[in-house]
C-alpha cells in the first residue's frame, strides 16, 4: 500500500496517513480518559506533538490544530 504521493519529485504522506495516524493516538487518549490515566494522557500528548512537528515538516499545508482536534485533544 502506497502512504505517500510524488509531487514535484518530493514525497508526501497522504491525507489518509494523517487521519489514521490521528485516529490511533485518539484511541490512546480515549483510553487514557475513560480510566483516568494521566501518564498514559501525557504520553499520548507528547507522542501528537512529536507526530505533528514531523507531519509539519513533511507538508506545509499540515494543520496541526486539526490534527490536535482529530486525536482528541482540543
Amino acid at each position: 500500500m502506497d502512504c505517500s504521493i510524488t509531487l514535484k519529485g518530493l514525497h508526501m504522506l497522504t491525507r489518509k496517513v494523517f487521519e489514521q495516524v490521528a485516529a490511533s493516538v485518539k484511541k490512546s487518549v480515549d483510553k487514557a480518559d475513560a480510566t483516568n490515566n494521566a501518564e498514559l494522557h501525557r504520553f499520548a500528548e507528547d507522542m501528537a506533538m512529536e507526530l505533528a512537528i514531523f507531519f509539519g515538516r513533511e507538508n506545509p499545508r499540515f494543520d496541526r490544530d486539526r490534527f490536535y482536534q482529530a486525536c482528541g485533544l482540543l
